[in-house]
């Protein structure tokens, strides 16, 4: 099934579809995902998506669908959706106009991943975004979206150094996880899903924004020492 709940956000120069399926059949899922958030000239395609599903189909039919388009996800523990949180589900928006400028890079191997690594990353990435928008990236108007394999062991390490890569813009996104298992996180990209990596995305947007963080604790007087 599909909701009827695909939601667009118009700014200026900048619009935003975002979609959701709970079909557990991945073909279906990802037709109806595509149906809720295609639009002329995506940017960049962002979905989340349940370990439960076969994601060898759901990889080939969102390749097939998407092409050549700007197409990156995970998987969960849950889906955040355009109506409300959901599990074994399979949600995604896209965001297009000429507001907006996106490049991104894979980086793979991150199990052996070097702290010098992260800057090499960000300085391509700043100068291919600057080389595309014409634009020199700033914390005004540029902010970074990371993606990584929640299993890597190197989660720590990547943020630090690509946050140190970034300077003063501004560093979101999150881990990939798959229901809590702990088996195997994996990530899209280039067609596929892959594990042992990690996906750096610079979004640039004439638009505002404001980057936050939300968490689901809450801090008390009692401290912990971590001693191995």
């Amino acid at each position: 099934m599909t909701t009827d709940d695909a939601v667009s956000s118009g700014f200026d120069n900048l619009n935003i579809l975002t979609g959701v399926s709970t079909s557990r059949d991945a073909i279906v899922a990802a037709n109806e995902l595509y149906e809720h958030i295609y639009q002329p000239d995506i940017d960049l395609c962002l979905f989340y998506c349940s370990p439960e599903y076969d994601l060898k189909a759901l990889g080939d039919e969102l390749n097939r669908l998407f092409g050549e388009i700007n197409l990156i996800g995970c998987t969960t523990s849950g889906e955040i959706t355009p109506v409300g949180y959901l599990k074994n589900s399979l949600t995604g928006v896209s965001l297009s106009g000429d507001g907006i400028d996106v490049v991104t890079q894979r980086l793979d191997d991150i199990d052996q991943f070097e702290i010098s690594h992260g800057s090499d990353v960000t300085r391509l990435l700043i100068n291919d975004l600057a080389s595309q928008s014409g634009v020199l990236a700033s914390s005004e108007n540029t902010f970074g979206f990371l993606l990584i394999d929640g299993l890597c062991g190197k989660e720590e390490v990547v943020v630090s150094s690509v946050h140190h890569g970034l300077g003063s813009i501004q560093l979101c996104g999150g881990s990939a996880a798959d229901n809590e298992v702990f088996s195997e996180t994996l990530l899209f990209s280039d067609g596929k899903f892959r594990s042992n990596c990690a996906l750096l995305s610079l979004i640039q947007l004439d638009n505002p924004f404001t980057v936050f963080k939300t968490q689901h604790f809450v801090a008390s007087e009692t401290k912990m020492v971590v001693t191995e």
